[in-house]
């Protein structure tokens, strides 16, 4: 019995963890592409602490946190009504942010 409950225990260690089954670009590219930033910050930061040297996850994790802060960065100017300026420099602030007719103040 006692051996049992061991060799179960070691399968358990061995087995390949959820959040590492997938390489960390397949995390990422999944992550952009369904909206879904949370999810995809959780398990790149997990795959990150299992693993403070993986430079791929780190990249990912950066690229995911990016897309999400651009994305309520979006939503901010929607909600105050920010219009968008003109400025080639900065095109980042050139986001297709659709008018708002009732904008908070």
């Amino acid at each position: 019995m006692l051996r049992r409950l061991v060799l179960v225990l070691a399968l358990a260690c061995l087995a390949p963890c959820p959040a590492l089954a997938q390489t960390a670009a397949d995390l990422t590219r999944q992550s952009l592409e369904s909206g879904r930033f949370e999810s995809g910050e959780t398990a790149l930061a997990a795959r990150l602490a299992a693993d403070p040297k993986d430079n791929e996850a780190r990249f990912g994790l950066g690229m995911v946190l990016f897309a999400e802060a651009l994305e309520h960065f979006g939503q901010r100017q929607y909600r105050f009504g920010v219009r968008a300026p003109s400025n080639p420099f900065v095109p980042i602030l050139r986001m297709p942010v659709p008018v708002n007719p009732r904008p908070r103040h």
